[in-house]
């Protein structure tokens, strides 16, 4: 673990990637990731809590199209009978899942690392990359 001065300066830099008026919410949340990824150096560290907390806001965002990733969420206004349809086959998928491919779903959907979903699951990396396969086998889309 570093001083407690570079671990405030990672936290703050990690937690640019969300808005200004949410940063406090996910401060704790940060610091708890930390600990996780102590033994990283300051950058991996910095882009391992950015991405965990940037899954976890997206998680929480309460949008006009919540529990879509947030490209198709930002686009619901458009196509409001699309973005149903999507968020009903979403949902579909989602449920026929157990909690641990659910939150590797969820999180590969916002964009996380397979490392960061390791750390998340506690999986190896490899481990995420070959429930990922399974998934996308099961579900008909091979690789």
């Amino acid at each position: 673990m570093h001083d407690d001065s570079t671990n405030l300066c990672t936290i703050r830099s990690a937690l640019s990637v969300l808005p200004k008026s949410v940063r406090e919410e996910y401060a704790g949340a940060a610091w708890e990731h930390l600990q996780k990824v102590a033994d990283r150096t300051p950058a991996e560290q910095q882009k391992a809590i950015a991405n965990h907390v940037q899954y976890l806001y997206r998680r929480d965002m309460k949008s006009t199209a919540p529990g879509l990733p947030a490209d198709i969420a930002d686009d619901a206004a458009a196509d409001p009978a699309r973005t149903a349809e999507l968020k009903e086959e979403a949902a579909r998928v989602l449920a026929k899942l157990n909690p641990l491919d659910r939150t590797i779903v969820i999180m590969l959907a916002a964009s996380c690392t397979y490392r960061d979903i390791a750390d998340e699951v506690n999986l190896s990396p490899s481990g995420v990359h070959r429930r990922i396969q399974a998934i996308r086998e099961r579900a008909g889309g091979g690789q």
